[in-house]
């Protein structure tokens, strides 16, 4: 087992096809990636190495995990994060005790509904799929029991319009597969040029949780809390507690 670094915009098997390709030792090991990371996401990953490893990679599972992680309020996607199709808009600034409350309440979460883009199949079909038929109407989505450790280091500041259309169109073509990129572009773009909006409130903060939780999962839940439209802009895996 080893730790590897997941870089923003890359999928884990394009993390993995890299490490592959910078590391010849590994070339004719079997590898394989223990808890995915989103292709916004950044930070740590395990790698398991050879045969053996692979055949036990349940115990390489359900370890606690630490993120920091940034919210953007005022907009609001299908999937949580950049990296999808904006669904609501409604740029306010909120009071930063308001805010504090909102992520105060986050430790109460005891079980989450899987995100619609996730990998998590329902009847032998993933859930992003389903989603992406149009069938997910009429479809319950199922849930995971998670757990909230501790939450700290809440910071309040500012992204400016700039700077957010500068991540959009250098890090959404990086991602490989089939995650709507051309769509989703075009609908930011055509949002930002709307907009008369110069800067978008964030916040963020640090956050340990059990394995399985889904970091921009918090967002349905945030944004109840803020009445405000919210999406996960930025997420760091910080550490994986697997000692």
């Amino acid at each position: 087992m080893i730790l590897i670094k997941k870089k923003r915009g890359e999928t884990p098997l394009q993390a993995l096809c890299r490490i592959r390709k910078n590391k010849p030792g590994l070339a004719s090991e079997k590898l394989s990636y223990i808890g995915r990371l989103d292709p916004m996401a950044e930070g740590e990953m395990i790698l398991l190495v050879g045969e053996k490893e692979n055949k036990e990679r349940k115990k390489y599972l359900n370890f606690d995990k630490e993120y920091e992680a940034v919210f953007l309020a005022g907009v609001s996607t299908d999937s949580g994060d950049i990296l999808g199709f904006l669904n609501k808009t409604q740029n306010k600034e909120l009071p930063k005790e308001k805010i504090k409350c909102a992520v105060e309440n986050l430790k109460k979460i005891k079980s989450q509904k899987y995100p619609w883009m996730s990998g998590k199949t329902i009847s032998g079909k993933k859930m992003f799929d389903i989603y992406k038929e149009g069938d997910a109407e009429d479809i319950k989505r199922p849930s995971i029991k998670v757990k909230i450790h501790k939450i700290s280091n809440l910071r309040i500041s500012r992204l400016s319009k700039k700077k957010l259309e500068s991540d959009i169109l250098k890090i959404i073509p990086k991602v490989a597969g089939d995650f709507r990129q051309k769509e989703t572009i075009k609908k930011w773009n055509d949002f930002l040029a709307e907009t008369n909006s110069k800067y978008f409130q964030t916040f963020s903060f640090k956050i340990k949780v059990s394995s399985g939780t889904f970091i921009r999962g918090f967002c349905e839940e945030l944004e109840k809390y803020l009445d405000t439209p919210t999406l996960l802009y930025r997420l760091k895996r910080t550490k994986i507690f697997y000692k």
